[in-house]
């Protein structure tokens, strides 16, 4: 998949999802794969793509001017840690940051929703993952129904600020949204039980989970709908194929990378100079 400019947008703008289109998911299938190329042919291009985003990551690290956010959610085995692992097996990792956000601390809880999201916000020169994040703050209320609709329209407000804020001060956001069939969840899920060394990851609330996964499908919808934005668009990607998942991420963190285009600080000839000759006065 050799793919030019032009091509390479109109691949990545398949997946993005416009402001206000409560449709998105309909045509998104889950179970997509390129018909034109090999799973061992996109594995090639895996390792070219990741080969670019380490030394990017190293030059993002070593200017140390913007950052680079990633948030990603998904239903329960959308494959969120294995995305981790497989996106960012082999870069720095003195570079790259992971917080994973669960039901709030009792300290988190006596904060506003946003708190515990931005004091983990990637400082200059770093990458951060989120599994999960400050989205989970809208998708609980909304299925649980605790919160009215104004009360989750002024959150909306609030994450929409907070990713400007953010982002007009150098912190890039990529925003993913994980899309697995039913059938491969539950698959998934089977899995988990049938899997020794899987089992610790099964647990009651995922039935809990599986029990409303057409509520949450729904706040799903509404919540990326509604917060797809030019500044930080969400981008649904097929996640039934690992290798498929994986490589759509890759190449939408390689765009974005090449985006903030990090390079080298140079030092001047002159600084060079008087380090060589200081250096040389010490042997």
């Amino acid at each position: 998949m050799d793919l030019s400019h032009k091509e390479l947008e109109n691949f990545i703008s398949s997946f993005e999802v416009q402001q206000g289109d409560h449709r998105f998911l309909e045509n998104l299938d889950p179970a997509a794969v390129p018909v034109k190329v090999s799973k061992d042919e996109i594995e090639i291009l895996i390792t070219a793509i990741k080969s670019e985003i380490e030394l990017l990551q190293a030059k993002l690290w070593a200017q140390s001017n913007d950052s680079l956010l990633i948030v990603l959610q998904g239903l329960d085995t959308a494959g969120k840690d294995s995305t981790i692992r497989r996106v960012f097996e082999g870069v720095n990792p003195q570079g790259v940051s992971v917080h994973s956000f669960k039901v709030p601390t009792p300290e988190e809880s006596a904060h506003d929703f946003l708190w515990r999201a931005h004091k983990v916000t990637p400082q200059a020169g770093m990458i951060a993952i989120f599994n999960r994040s400050y989205y989970e703050d809208l998708l609980v209320p909304h299925v649980t129904g605790s919160m009215s609709a104004s009360a989750l329209k002024r959150r909306v407000r609030s994450i929409l600020e907070f990713e400007e804020h953010l982002v007009t001060n150098n912190v890039h956001i990529v925003k993913l949204f994980l899309n697995i069939s039913d059938k491969e969840q539950d698959a998934r899920l089977l899995e988990r039980l049938h899997a020794p060394d899987k089992n610790w990851k099964f647990s009651s609330s995922d039935l809990a989970t599986r029990r409303n996964r057409k509520a949450y499908k729904t706040a799903y919808i509404n919540t990326v709908s509604d917060t797809s934005t030019k500044l930080a668009p969400w981008y649904a990607i097929p996640a039934d194929h690992r290798w498929y998942r994986d490589y759509i991420v890759l190449i939408l963190v390689l765009k974005k990378m090449r985006e903030i285009d990090p390079h080298f600080p140079r030092i001047n000839k002159k600084t060079i100079e008087e380090l060589r000759a200081e250096l040389e006065t010490l042997q």
